[in-house]
């Protein structure tokens, strides 16, 4: 899927044409959260029961999170004007992030999947990717940068370790401050 009119269409399919076109201007328009419906489409690829909205530490039973973002201007002086970015949040994730960006303008799709172990080092900082002419860049896109069939394919499940050692260091870190 390269359009996001393709991705609405997949999530809905008995959804007119005229439908699909509408949802995208309330896209565009920030009235409609595109990560649930993300989430929802990849869980449906997985063949998995989607798990509740914003679970804790990860959006499928595999461990991993779906992560949308829009493609948006970056403002900071230093980046041309037409310099463009978009951001995700790596905080309390245990898993693989199946990654999709979309870009209004062009209104194309990009993905990445990127696994823990890459992006553990950033200690819950964002990552973010930088989009240059329209087209996404640097060494994040071009380490992970995937297709639709493979950022919804199945990843090896590495969650419930991640997860049991997250709370080994919480918990010692509220002993060591009792």
């Amino acid at each position: 899927m390269r359009t996001i009119f393709e991705l609405l269409q997949h999530a809905y399919p008995n959804d007119t044409e005229n439908d699909t076109n509408k949802l995208i201007q309330r896209a565009k328009a920030g009235e409609v959260n595109l990560g649930i419906i993300w989430e929802r489409v990849c869980s449906e690829h997985l063949g998995f029961d989607r798990l509740r909205p914003n679970a804790a530490w990860m959006d499928h039973k595999d461990g991993s999170d779906s992560k949308f973002a829009s493609v948006v201007r970056m403002n900071n002086r230093r980046n041309a004007s037409n310099c463009f970015q978009a951001t995700f949040s790596t905080r309390n994730k245990i898993g693989y992030l199946r990654i999709c960006m979309w870009n209004p303008i062009t209104d194309l799709l990009y993905y990445m999947l990127v696994p823990y172990e890459y992006y553990v080092k950033f200690k819950g900082n964002p990552m973010k990717i930088t989009f240059q002419a329209f087209n996404p860049k640097g060494v994040h896109w071009d380490q992970y940068q995937c297709d639709f069939k493979t950022v919804t394919g199945k990843v090896a499940d590495n969650s419930k370790q991640v997860y049991n050692t997250n709370i080994r260091q919480l918990n010692g870190k509220f002993i060591a401050q009792a």
